[in-house]
């Protein structure tokens, strides 16, 4: 062998060395992820997830990455920077936002060129719609199985086995869980953001549920301000009655460690033995929380338990539907875009410009080439002439479209009383005035998100979206074209501003009224401000900071309980009159470019494709409308044009105030739902009556005790009066039968041995039959019910 051909050999033997030991060593870097809640999640909300890198080789800068597509053929690509020094160890947390199903979650770090170094693939576990989710964090969370066995009408029902680690620390991250457990771990450890956060998820309509017991004290260390009580020590007690009569079993609990405690004030015991709160429930913002006394773990073997945690997880949190977010997004792109001065020129401008051109470039030139005796010149002006007007179009365009990015930024913030922190969902339309890559830069804490879009028929308007983030910040990039406008959502919580509210609904033998105050001690001047109250509306005017709103007036009309299915229409007619109140009638042009998009983001916030139908329900609101944004919320660029609308929404949250004696519960007391079981689903006010049998039920909207009934009248208006086409019938819940009206008439109708129709809890049900082959116009059907 000849001497080149060895050293050859050793050179390469040289250089190929590390490669072959590095391929063969482990890496040094891992990855592991939490994904979820427990791996759970549901399309359209934010899914928490967690990684932890561990660094043992030599320091590496780099980004997390995770690329989820989108309905659009687009796809988002979440990334977060990180650097990781020699023998280091890092956690991170990003909130994605899935627009399709995914069934594994891959996250991977890179270098700061794309290549990877180590990679992980989650599971994932869907959620339907329809189902509901425990969050269970326990010491012992198989003791809580039995949640599984309370399942919703039309989905199922799931536990989360959560830890104090893996809970979020951003209250939309938790706004997947519909209930959530805490029962014998040290809530002291929590952080201060994650308490904030558990703070605010209850007050957009969370449930809490906090176990007592022997452990009560590291249990309740770090939620104390939550709670519906003050706990003191701890007592044995043979709860057998209390709790068996709640949970509606026959078995016996036997005896129990209980945490003795006292109500707060704004609380309320639900079971009660002798003077020991054993349930007790509090109301905070459109949440609530309760306090077990003792600890469910301690009751695996009785058979009622699972009937104690369904007196609670199957009742109803009372949410407007703009507590859930964007629901419409046709009209929160309309709302985006509609950018003041961005609007097409007039026409008046257009046929301007024509006949100017016309003018020009025919007569004017014509005149000139004839008076200068050379004609020929026109085959030389003619073309300059256009090309002048063409680059004046431009030059026009150009400055009406401007320079500079422009942000349109709309806002609803929910605040409610005695609350720190208050709810902020936003729509961003971004305006480019050129072709290239812009950026929206959110601080804060506020998550930025493409829209959502689950229409059937999308235009196939693809976006690719870049999301970075860190501790504070999150940034969102794309390419945009020419005078483009891409709308991002915005969502999260600021610091509440402080209204002061004191009001009460006083209920006596005159009535019902809502009365009270409003005073505004925050900087904010709310324009065009609205009181909104069940199915009617006040105007206020301009409320400027220090001023105080009365509140004075009578509960006439009842509110829709609940969801209604809107999917029968167009068989379901009744309009919830929300927009138009707050708002006015439909913009009809772009003439009130700030009417028309304060119209359209409350639309989007109320009515959306395939959602159940939820109005404002029966609760009491001030609203009104500022030019100042809560969005911290930018372009990354040295100059911008920025427009803000934000609509304020203060849930008044009254208390009720009976009065001894007779009382008079006007049809502003109760809620109605329409309950067909088969048939479309109809409405007591301004409806029309298709052919068929129709029930409404009409319930107290807060609970009153009275211990007899002694008046029921029944209001009816519209042009099924007088008719042989229609008849009522009411239902009698003791003999389990309906029972004829004899001949209603107009107006109002006195109910004779009116207790035979009123059920449990104040509830009355109505049955109307329409006969085929007529028009019928319901304008009013609801009741006053006279009670001692």
């Amino acid at each position: 062998m000849k001497p080149r051909f060895v050293v050859i050999g050793l050179i390469l033997t040289l250089l190929l060395a590390p490669a072959l030991v590095s391929a063969q060593e482990p890496a040094a870097v891992t990855l592991s992820v939490e994904a979820g809640l427990d791996s759970y999640y549901r399309v359209g909300q934010w899914l928490p997830v967690r990684v932890l890198l561990e660094n043992d080789g030599p320091a590496i800068d780099g980004r997390v990455e995770v690329v989820l597509q989108r309905p659009d053929n687009g796809a988002v690509t979440y990334h977060y920077p990180v650097n990781l020094p020699t023998q280091s160890r890092k956690e991170i947390a990003l909130y994605l936002s899935p627009q399709e199903y995914i069934n594994r979650l891959q996250i991977t770090l890179l270098s700061q060129t794309g290549q990877t170094i180590v990679q992980q693939e989650q599971p994932m576990k869907a959620l339907n719609l329809d189902d509901r989710l425990y969050g269970i964090l326990a010491d012992q969370p198989s003791a809580f199985n039995v949640l599984q066995e309370i399942d919703p009408p039309n989905g199922a029902a799931v536990t989360a086995q959560l830890t104090i680690r893996n809970l979020p620390d951003r209250a939309v991250a938790l706004d997947m869980l519909d209930t959530l457990i805490i029962s014998n771990v040290d809530t002291g450890a929590l952080s201060e953001s994650q308490r904030t956060a558990l703070a605010a998820w209850i007050a957009n309509g969370g449930r809490l549920i906090v176990a007592g017991g022997a452990g009560w004290q590291k249990t309740v260390a770090g939620l104390r301000d939550l709670l519906p009580v003050q706990p003191a020590t701890t007592t044995t007690l043979n709860a057998e009655m209390a709790l068996r009569v709640f949970a509606n079993s026959a078995a016996d609990p036997g005896s129990l460690v209980v945490t003795t405690s006292s109500l707060t004030p704004d609380a309320q015991a639900l079971v009660l033995q002798d003077t020991t709160p054993l349930i007790a429930r509090r109301p905070q913002g459109l949440g609530e929380v309760y306090f077990f006394g003792f600890d469910p773990a301690a009751l695996t073997q009785w058979e009622g338990l699972a009937g104690t945690f369904r007196q609670i997880v199957e009742a109803e949190v009372k949410k407007p539907n703009w507590a859930h977010g964007v629901q419409g997004w046709d009209s929160a792109y309309n709302a985006a875009s509609m950018i003041p001065n961005l609007s097409l020129p007039p026409a008046s401008l257009i046929c301007g410009f024509v006949i100017l051109y016309m003018v020009v470039i025919g007569p004017v030139n014509y005149f000139i080439v004839r008076a200068l005796k050379r004609r020929e010149l026109a085959w030389v002006s003619a073309p300059l002439l256009a090309v002048g007007f063409l680059l004046g179009a431009f030059l026009i365009g150009t400055l009406m479209r401007g320079s500079e990015p422009v942000i349109n930024r709309l806002a609803l913030v929910q605040v409610w009383p005695n609350t720190e922190r208050a709810r902020v969902t936003g729509l961003v339309g971004l305006y480019a005035p050129q072709r290239a890559a812009y950026e929206v830069k959110a601080e804060q804490g506020l998550l930025l998100h493409p829209p959502f879009d689950n229409r059937p028929y999308r235009s196939d308007n693809s976006s690719t979206w870049t999301l970075s983030s860190d501790a504070d910040t999150q940034r969102a990039r794309a390419d945009m074209d020419v005078s483009e406008v891409k709308t991002l959502s915005v969502e999260g919580d600021i610091a509440a501003p402080p209204f002061e509210v004191e009001t009460q609904i006083v209920v006596d033998g005159r009535g019902a009224r809502a009365a009270g105050s409003v005073t505004n001690h925050s900087d904010l001047t709310l324009q065009n401000a609205v009181l909104l109250g069940p199915s009617q509306a006040r105007d206020i005017g301009t409320i400027k900071p220090g001023d105080r709103v009365s509140v004075d007036f009578e509960l006439e009309h009842a509110a829709q309980a609940g969801t209604a299915d809107t999917t029968s229409a167009p068989y379901y007619q009744y309009n919830d009159k929300t927009v138009e109140d707050i708002v006015g009638p439909y913009y009809y042009g772009n003439t009130d470019r700030t009417r028309a998009r304060r119209y359209e983001l409350l639309n989007a916030l109320l009515h959306g494709y395939n959602s159940s139908y939820q109005p404002r329900g029966d609760g009491l609101y001030l609203v009104g409308w500022s030019e100042q944004s809560p969005l911290a919320v930018d372009v990354d660029s040295p100059s911008f044009g920025a427009y803000n609308t934000t609509l304020y929404i203060i849930d008044l949250k009254p208390a009720l105030r009976v009065m001894s004696g007779t009382l008079t519960l006007p049809p502003g007391m109760f809620t109605w739902k329409s309950v067909n079981p088969s048939g479309p689903p109809i409405a007591p006010y301004n409806a029309d009556v298709y052919p068929g049998t129709h029930l409404v039920q009409f319930n107290l909207a807060r609970p009153i005790a009275f211990a007899a009934v002694q008046n029921l009248v029944l209001h009816l208006e519209g042009s099924v009066i007088n008719q042989n086409a229609l008849t009522l019938a009411l239902w009698n819940p003791r003999t389990k039968n309906w029972i004829p009206l004899p001949s209603p008439t107009a107006g109002d109708n006195p109910i004779a041995d009116p207790a035979q129709y009123v059920g449990p809890g104040g509830e009355i049900r109505v049955q109307l039959e329409a006969k085929s082959n007529s028009y019928l116009h319901l304008d009013r059907l609801d009741f006053t019910l006279t009670v001692r």
